[in-house]
């Protein structure tokens, strides 16, 4: 658990808190995208899982998708508003007879030290988490925890924003050429906790307050992003989501024995 301390600190912690509010009121129905891969890879077809687990859960908004899996759900996240906000949406979605035997847990903790068992879990969706979280290291680390909370029979979905998606593209190509002839902008990167190729800051507009803060990604290849994942078997990777249409890798992911 060597980078359990560093991925839940309470900078990330205060930021992701601030945010909440304006989360929520963007970001109140499933993501469309998740919807159209879940129908692309036609996910009925693997084990039926006991138990969901919906890593950096935010709002809850995944919730009544990852519902039709499960009945039992269990929702992490490191935000203590984001999940007081994730309880009030739990009361109103799921209030109709249908809906009254789900079963949905909230857990306030962080993406590196995850209170789960070994091999208990699944079926397990991390959306868009992990392109949030600094550092090559920590992102393995991450990933290698989930692995062990996976049963032998279980599946992982992973998105993360894709490195050469329409939008971003050209400033990633600029932004090598740089880092490899300008020493200079290399080490101002770095200096601005933009340390790896493929980091960016991305603008979040506050829409009440009309402001303007940063939020950390660092966004993925596909060889990289196939890299990260190479614990478990991948099944599927899609291109996904965004206004390019393309823009998230989404993965279906299965535990090797």
């Amino acid at each position: 658990m060597k980078y359990a301390k560093n991925l839940g600190d309470k900078m990330d912690i205060s930021y992701y808190n601030y945010l909440a509010e304006d989360y929520n009121h963007k970001r109140q129905k499933p993501w469309k995208a998740l919807q159209d891969f879940l129908e692309y890879v036609q996910i009925d077809n693997l084990d039926s899982p006991d138990f969901c687990l919906d890593i950096g859960c935010g709002n809850g908004r995944n919730f009544p998708l990852i519902s039709s899996f499960s009945n039992h759900i269990i929702g992490l996240d490191n935000s203590i508003e984001l999940l007081k906000l994730a309880q009030k949406n739990i009361e109103k979605q799921f209030t109709t007879p249908h809906m009254n035997d789900i079963d949905i847990q909230l857990i306030l903790c962080s993406v590196g030290s995850i209170p789960i068992r070994p091999k208990t879990m699944s079926g397990v969706f991390m959306i868009a988490v992990i392109h949030h979280i600094k550092g090559k290291a920590k992102r393995r680390f991450i990933m290698k925890q989930i692995y062990e909370i996976v049963n032998d029979k279980g599946w992982l979905i992973v998105s993360l924003w894709r490195k050469y998606q329409k939008k971003y593209k050209w400033y990633f190509i600029k932004d090598l050429m740089k880092r490899f002839f300008l020493p200079e902008y290399k080490k101002k990167q770095i200096e601005s906790g933009l340390s790896e190729f493929g980091d960016k800051n991305v603008p979040w507009i506050l829409s009440k307050e009309n402001k303007i803060i940063s939020r950390f990604y660092h966004f993925f290849s596909r060889k990289e992003a196939k890299q990260l994942m190479n614990d478990f078997k991948t099944l599927e990777i899609v291109k996904l989501g965004g206004p390019g249409k393309a823009d998230n890798f989404f993965f279906l992911l299965k535990k090797m024995n």
